[in-house]
């Protein structure tokens, strides 16, 4: 295996470092904006959320996909996860 390209990145030294003394975990929970049809062909839907959200954290199972406001969901769909843009 070929050694990495060298790069610009320099150490810093961590002299005035300071110790962590708590932790305050984030309590802002994500709003779901908007819900796009991108590609009904491929069957693509895009949630947009207020701020990013882990995708192992979304309960799936919980989405219901339906063709009509009245009628039957249809069968589970192939759930893919991908980073956001922006």
């Amino acid at each position: 295996m070929a050694p990495a390209p060298a790069n610009d990145n320099k150490p810093t030294a961590a002299d005035g470092a300071v110790q962590i003394v708590g932790f305050t975990a984030d309590k802002v929970v994500p709003v779901l904006l908007k819900v796009l049809i991108a590609d009904p062909n491929l069957g693509t839907i895009t949630f947009q959320f207020s701020e990013p959200v882990n995708a192992a954290s979304v309960n799936f199972t919980a989405i219901t996909v339906q063709d009509g406001a009245t009628s039957k969901p249809s069968k589970k769909p192939n759930i893919r996860c991908r980073k956001g843009q922006g």
